[in-house]
C-alpha cells in the first residue's frame, strides 16, 4: 500500500466526514483521477471494514459471557 501517514489521515477525515468542502471536492477528484490512490483507498477501507467487524463480534460475545454470569448469579439468590 502506498498512502502515506497524512493521506491515512485525510482518508479517516474523509470516511467519518470531518473534511471541508474544498478537501472533500480534491480528495474525490483525486480518488477519481488517480488509479493507485483508488486502489490505496478501497484497500484502506476494506481494512478498516474487517477491523470494525472483528471487534463488533468480540463485543458481542464479552456482552453475552456477561449476560450468562448475571443470569447464573440471579438463579443462585
Amino acid at each position: 500500500m502506498n498512502t502515506q501517514e497524512p493521506e491515512i489521515d485525510k482518508l479517516r477525515d474523509y470516511l467519518l466526514g470531518r473534511l471541508s468542502e474544498r478537501e472533500k471536492s480534491e480528495f474525490i477528484i483525486r480518488l477519481n483521477n488517480d488509479p493507485e490512490f483508488k486502489k490505496d483507498v478501497a484497500i484502506y477501507t476494506a481494512i478498516l471494514a474487517g477491523l470494525e467487524q472483528h471487534f463488533d463480534r468480540q463485543l458481542k460475545q464479552r456482552l453475552q459471557e456477561e449476560e450468562r454470569k448475571v443470569s447464573l448469579a440471579r438463579k443462585t439468590l
